[in-house]
């Protein structure tokens, strides 16, 4: 199961904006048909929500010294017993003992 944050949509079709609107680097039917391949992608990742679960994620990021973001994967990975994917050393060091971790090397 691949999880992703709710965010990571609007986080996409901003850098095609981006990259269509202000760095003039593709034209517009370019953007037009990645707008349309990211809704093909986001259809089939499961949307990660943290509705409920603020005390856990919040007592994670106290917990391990971790930011509220950072936190948010980790429960949902927990939660939904899912491996923590990130290249991010030091989240992974922090929350090995919690979560199983790998790195993108791993997989």
């Amino acid at each position: 199961m691949t999880l992703q944050p709710s965010t990571w949509l609007y986080e996409a079709l901003n850098a095609v904006w981006k990259e269509h609107f202000q760095l003039k680097k593709i034209d517009r039917k370019t953007a037009i048909e990645f707008v349309a391949l990211l809704k093909r992608i986001f259809s089939v990742i499961d949307k990660m929500s943290i509705e409920g679960l603020e005390k856990e994620i919040f007592e994670i990021a106290c917990e391990h010294e971790l930011t509220i973001y950072d936190a948010s994967y980790v429960v949902n990975a927990i939660k939904r017993g899912c491996i923590l994917l990130t290249d991010d050393r030091k989240l992974a060091g922090k929350t090995k003992e919690i979560v199983e971790v790998k790195s993108s090397r791993e997989i």
